[in-house]
């Protein structure tokens, strides 16, 4: 009897085997049924309008969750969300490596889908890769629609499908799309190509082709010597580094490599950080100067003067450079600032959540002159008389 049960066992494992394999999967929908979000890890979940999805990776092996956004509205639409990732060992949008954190937007017939492919990493930690998305909209898409081009002539000039657009002028732009040309003149840099309605980048690359779903108006942002700060929210993506005896530690520090707003009000950006779902980082993109008023950083948003490009943010553990800098006391670099914020008398910035002067220091090494010392580029606050910075119970200096 017992042999027969095993035998039937048996039997049933392999018909089981050559059974096709049905992987399980969750919808989630927003903005009132006209967009369904679908992942094949089955954990994806949504509130207050932000789906947040899961991958889950082992030990030896890691985990491939896709995501499909689709167009459930029963017309040609312009489908646009921001998106989040964190801890992952990969991340494409439509194909496509993405940065941690961005905007999409794109043209989707009825029925038609954006994809997202998150996967983890392996190993002891960091196995779960996380992905948000949110602030979704859906807008039924015109043949042709009036975009108005703002931007200021005299650091950059603007071209639509290679014609020059003066200033405030508006095209009629088809949804097939207009490719945008922005070049900044000699000591200006370009930023950005920024929806004025709310501050969305369309994109930080100078060429982009636009494909609007209805009349917009589109900024292209130019800075130069002398120009108003501009600042960048985007999501903190996480990373180690190793210290200690013979590097056995490992502490976090972030980076924000790419943002979804950009906008030249600090209490605009600082505001708009703390409603998002990911986006928690102010990142100054240009030296300016906040003029005077006060200016309110609120608990959970974390305001960073950068030191690099990659807008490396540093908390409780800087760090320290081990290379270049310490086999010999020639090779310490004076400090220079990167980015500099400077305050004009009047302005005071209010800390409930953190803020960040992030840079490197030279190490120690024992009783190595300059040890411990800033090095190289940093993040730099420049107060005049009249102005002030205020740390509340509850807010962090680093």
């Amino acid at each position: 009897m017992k042999k027969r049960c095993i035998s039937i066992l048996l039997v049933l494992i392999m018909v089981l085997s050559l059974l096709p394999f049905q992987a399980f999967a969750t919808t989630v929908s927003v903005l009132d049924g006209q967009v369904s979000v679908t992942d094949t890890a089955n954990n994806c979940t949504v509130s207050n309008g932000v789906v947040t999805i899961k991958a889950a990776g082992s030990l030896f092996s890691k985990k491939t969750n896709t995501v499909t956004v689709t167009n459930e509205s029963g017309n040609k639409a312009q489908l646009s969300f921001a998106y989040a990732a964190s801890t992952y060992n990969s991340f494409t949008v439509d194909g496509a490596s993405a940065s941690a954190s961005g905007n999409y937007s794109g043209i989707l017939e009825a029925g038609g889908t954006a994809t997202l492919v998150l996967v983890s990493n392996n190993g002891l930690s960091n196995t779960t890769a996380t992905l948000t998305l949110s602030n979704f909209s859906l807008t039924a898409a015109a043949e042709a629609s009036d975009v108005t081009f703002n931007y200021d002539s005299a650091l950059g000039s603007v071209t639509v499908d290679g014609a020059t657009i003066a200033n405030g002028n508006t095209v009629s732009v088809p949804i097939s799309g207009a490719t945008l040309v922005a070049t900044a003149n000699s000591g200006s840099t370009f930023l950005g190509w920024v929806n004025s309605a709310d501050g969305t980048i369309l994109s930080t690359a100078a060429s982009h082709t636009l494909t609007p779903a209805a009349a917009m108006t589109v900024e292209a942002v130019f800075v130069g010597a002398g120009s108003k700060p501009y600042f960048m929210i985007g999501a903190m993506s996480k990373a180690t580094f190793n210290s200690g005896l013979l590097n056995l530690s490992s502490n976090t520090y972030y980076t924000v490599p790419n943002g979804t707003h950009l906008f030249d009000d600090l209490n605009e950006a600082a505001t708009a950080a703390a409603a998002s779902a990911s986006s928690k980082a102010v990142v100054l993109m240009n030296s300016g100067t906040l003029t005077a008023g006060t200016y309110t950083i609120p608990a959970g948003v974390t305001l960073l003067v950068p030191f690099n490009t990659s807008n490396t943010l540093y908390t409780t553990a800087p760090r320290h450079v081990t290379e270049d800098y310490q086999t010999d006391q020639i090779d310490y670099v004076t400090p220079t600032a990167y980015r500099t914020l400077t305050m004009a008398d009047g302005a005071n910035l209010v800390i409930n959540g953190a803020m960040s002067l992030s840079g490197q220091h030279r190490y120690t090494n024992g009783s190595r002159v300059s040890g411990g010392s800033p090095v190289g580029p940093v993040g730099f606050v420049r107060m005049n008389s009249g102005s002030n910075i205020t740390v509340n119970n509850g807010g962090v200096l680093y």
